[in-house]
């Protein structure tokens, strides 16, 4: 059931439209503390989320699933597919406050329930924070991303 309810969140997430840059002022960025990495050496992902406007906005969700992608292309390799909590949080932010999501990744997809992480293959990939603002996918600029031998 929670895998389900994963999955249907995930969906809506997906479905929900995307938009590059700022909404009503709204910015999403990432920061990654090494963008050459070996696979299993840790990078903090920092996905931070700015309101700009004038008035009160709603984040929505809480950081799970995680708030960034690592990209081979267009295509999603990481982090995962995550069993998140049940309970669905919404956290207002008023005009001129921010928050910050941090996550630690280490080259690999995120191991679901009764599965191990696969280890990304060496090459370079994009990363990029994507975030549910007032209901829409809010997404930050890309950075580079290489994975070395």
């Amino acid at each position: 059931m929670r895998f389900l309810c994963a999955l249907a969140l995930m969906l809506s997430i997906a479905c929900t439209e995307e938009v590059a840059g700022p909404v009503g002022q709204v910015y999403v960025a990432l920061h990654a503390s090494n963008t050459v990495l070996q696979v299993d050496e840790p990078t903090s992902v920092l996905v931070t989320v700015v309101n700009l406007g004038r008035t009160v906005v709603t984040v929505n969700g809480n950081g799970c699933p995680a708030w960034y992608l690592v990209l081979s292309g267009d295509v999603a390799v990481a982090p995962g597919v995550e069993v998140c909590p049940l309970t669905d949080s919404n956290t207002q932010l008023p005009p001129g406050e921010s928050m910050v999501t941090m996550y630690s990744w280490f080259g690999r997809t995120v191991s679901t329930i009764g599965s191990a992480s696969v280890p990304l293959a060496p090459g370079g990939y994009s990363m990029e924070g994507r975030v549910r603002v007032n209901g829409r996918v809010l997404r930050s600029t890309s950075v580079a991303i290489r994975i070395v031998p």
